[in-house]
């Protein structure tokens, strides 16, 4: 996973040992290394706020994942709610864009790779193409997707949708070094 050790993976694993907490908000707390979710919760959520428990946060994701993220990220095609995202949680943040977090983002990458497991579009061990891409398009503007796929679509270039799905989700970062560089 992103060109780390399997210790890595093992001490992600780790984290999520913990049971989730049933609460009135949605919510890693990086000081506990819990998670709190809605007692009405749907799976998604939880998917989301359980990558945030396995990655720490930010604090254990690895550099070569925050810097593709950071190159990555478009506000440019966010929609209303995703701009209303930005703004109401901003001021509590030390980024001027929550969305830009790459936390936030690897945490609604997550999610779409459950939405596409879940909806057939792709296994979790295939590689990701522009078909796959042209399909969680279509999908997202039927409203089939969950609010954080969509939120991970918009807010993403086109341009670097198959290297995040790839390289990341597939150990091949090591090899290489910028994540901006060589797109085609």
């Amino acid at each position: 996973y992103e060109g780390e050790d399997d210790s890595v993976q093992v001490e992600r694993l780790k984290r999520l040992d913990k049971d989730y907490i049933l609460d009135s908000v949605n919510q890693y707390d990086p000081r506990t290394k819990e998670v709190r979710v809605e007692t009405d919760s749907e799976e998604p959520k939880m998917v989301h706020e359980g990558q945030h428990q396995a990655t720490d946060g930010e604090e254990e994701m690895s550099d070569y994942a925050k810097g593709l993220y950071e190159s990555a990220y478009d506000s440019t095609n966010q929609s209303y709610e995703d701009r209303f995202i930005n703004a109401i949680t901003s001021e509590n943040s030390t980024r001027k864009e929550y969305l830009r977090n790459p936390s936030e983002l690897d945490a609604r990458k997550k999610v779409l790779e459950y939405d596409m497991e879940r909806l057939g579009v792709k296994r979790y061990d295939e590689p990701f193409t522009k078909e796959h891409y042209q399909k969680l398009l279509q999908l997202m503007e039927e409203g089939k997707l969950s609010p954080n796929s969509g939120q991970f679509l918009r807010t993403i270039k086109p341009e670097y949708m198959e290297r995040i799905m790839n390289t990341i989700a597939e150990n091949k970062s090591t090899q290489e070094k910028n994540p901006g560089e060589n797109l085609v």
